[in-house]
């Protein structure tokens, strides 16, 4: 039996940053992940937007904990981060939720600063109510995994980190979790995000109430006018259009296309699980690896893309990222995004956490120390 401090399931940045966290109070820590390598699921496949707050009109408690977080964020990864480009948010001319005046009452809670934008300059003609220009950064998640490796490596021996390794078994004993009976220790954080309850069931039923989306993010090329340019459209079934960090790639994304199987339920459970390649309701694979995923819907997002965009027509494809996305079930009401960190009652110093916005991170702090 290897004993730790901590144990840490997953190798992404929340995890990542829980280990580099308690290796800076002399914690030593195991970091078991499944994959070949680190940031290869959720930390990789999203649009790498940091939030500021401006996606969320519709749960100010959101936005507040986004912009809150936003600065701190940037500051710490400042050689990671892409602020090189005009973000333009637009409220569609019909269909939104929200309408002009109401957004800039938002942008005046969260006190962001904006300029409004002449809307003829990247959108079709009625197309949208009003843009604005504001201010919002993506992260290069090539240079941002680089920092987190390098960082852990730092602490040397505090930190170990065993990818290709799949947890089978945790078990509780005198106050000690042992993870595959060959690793122990009193405390245990599971980050896994998609597979937070599969991981969880192995010790309790007590699990998050949560909704699945096997999710694309298209990657692909803008023509010249797009060129330094985040376009996103509020707030209903539209889409985005941002810089891929540092590279000369954009994502695209949209609320109804980029989800291609939804569900309810305790596990993650899609057509597409087959079942021959290790992908099931117990253990998610790596989608981007999987024979069985979807066929890209970036026919269908430009569709959406051409109503709003003059230029849309020279938008060309590249490929796509897919990866399974874990929301509170509770949360499509208002369309919230709350950070979960899960304590369980009968298990002392075990956690779960959920959270779909990259720089809640900070929310660790709470039970790591």
């Amino acid at each position: 039996m290897v004993r730790f401090d901590r144990i840490v399931i997953g190798a992404g940045i929340y995890g990542l940053y829980a280990a580099i966290r308690s290796a800076e109070l002399g914690k030593s820590v195991l970091v078991m992940d499944c994959g070949e390598n680190s940031f290869q699921k959720a930390s990789y496949v999203n649009q790498a937007r940091i939030h500021n707050g401006l996606h969320y009109p519709r749960s100010l408690e959101t936005a507040i904990k986004c912009r809150n977080y936003y600065r701190r964020f940037i500051e710490d990864h400042k050689d990671c981060i892409n602020e090189n480009f005009d973000a333009i948010y637009a409220v569609a001319a019909s269909g939104s939720y929200v309408g002009a005046r109401e957004f800039e009452r938002f942008m005046g809670k969260l006190e962001l600063d904006y300029q409004q934008i002449i809307s003829s300059k990247f959108f079709r003609s009625g197309s949208v109510e009003a843009a604005y220009k504001v201010k919002e950064a993506t992260f290069d998640y090539v240079k941002l995994r680089k920092h987190y490796v390098e960082r852990a490596s730092y602490y040397g021996a505090l930190v170990q980190i065993k990818f290709g390794c799949r947890v089978n078994n945790i078990q509780y004993m005198d106050g000690e979790y042992i993870v595959n009976g060959m690793y122990c220790a009193p405390f245990l954080l599971n980050t896994t995000y998609a597979s937070v309850n599969q991981v969880a069931k192995m010790l309790t039923d007590d699990l998050i109430k949560t909704k699945y989306e096997l999710c694309e993010v298209v990657l692909c090329n803008v023509p010249r006018l797009y060129l330094n340019v985040g376009i996103t459209v509020m707030d209903g079934g539209f889409f985005s259009l941002m810089p891929w960090g540092n590279s000369p790639l954009y994502t695209l994304t949209s609320v109804h296309h980029t989800p291609h199987y939804q569900y309810y339920g305790t596990f993650p459970k899609f057509e597409c699980m087959k079942g021959d390649e290790g992908c099931s309701e117990r253990h998610l694979e790596d989608c981007n690896t999987c024979s069985h995923k979807p066929q890209s819907a970036f026919e269908y997002m430009m569709s959406i893309v051409n109503k709003f965009l003059p230029d849309s027509h020279l938008i060309k494809y590249s490929r796509s990222l897919f990866a399974v996305k874990s929301i509170l079930s509770t949360a499509e009401d208002d369309d919230s995004r709350p950070t979960i960190i899960k304590k369980y009652d009968n298990f002392k110093g075990f956690y779960s956490v959920l959270s779909g916005k990259i720089s809640t991170i900070y929310e660790l702090d709470e039970i790591l120390g």
